[in-house]
């Protein structure tokens, strides 16, 4: 089992023994700590929320620079392509000069 997951379940098991001593023993000490805990866990599932959001908007302008790289890397390459295809016309052509000469 992983780490994460072994950390999941040994803070469920401490959130079921705070409610059962809740239940077992309702007073407001047992209800307070069981009301803080459970604002620490929710804060760290938005703390983790926020951080996916971050990671998802940052892995969106990954994949926009990703794309206008590739788009770039293919006018580089048809403009190389031209190029060759102009050296190699004008190879034709002074090889047909020199054999005029």
């Amino acid at each position: 089992m992983d780490k994460q997951r072994e950390d999941s379940i040994s803070r469920t098991k401490k959130v079921l023994n705070m409610v059962d001593g809740y239940f077992y023993n309702h007073n407001s000490e047992t209800r307070g700590d069981l009301r803080m805990h459970l604002m620490d866990e929710f804060d760290k599932l938005s703390a983790l929320e926020l951080q996916l959001s971050a990671a998802n908007q940052r892995n969106k302008e990954l994949q926009s620079e990703n794309e206008t790289c590739r788009n770039l890397m293919r006018i580089k390459q048809e403009q190389n392509d031209a190029f060759n295809q102009r050296i190699t016309e004008l190879n034709k052509r002074i090889a047909e000069l020199e054999n005029k000469v």
